[in-house]
């Protein structure tokens, strides 16, 4: 869970110590289509995975994408 949460720290700036339940994408600034995909790009890298597009669009906040890992047999 830790290179999940760094993640999100690296790709838009956060505080080390943010609450992960709050992290959704339209309250986070840097999130916008550019800070997406570099998220999604980030992600697929650190655990070397090709999300479906239709799952690209679904990941829209940080327990959103918990749930789509899950399903790409990723254990958090």
């Amino acid at each position: 869970m830790e290179k999940y949460k760094r993640v999100f720290i690296e790709t838009f700036g956060l505080e080390s110590d943010f609450l992960p339940e709050n992290v959704i994408r339209n309250e986070i600034k840097d999130w916008d289509s550019i800070g997406h995909i570099s998220l999604i790009t980030k992600i697929e890298d650190e655990y070397n995975i090709l999300f479906d597009t239709e799952d690209i669009l679904k990941f829209n906040s940080y327990l959103a994408g918990i749930n789509i890992l899950k399903g790409y047999g990723v254990a958090l």
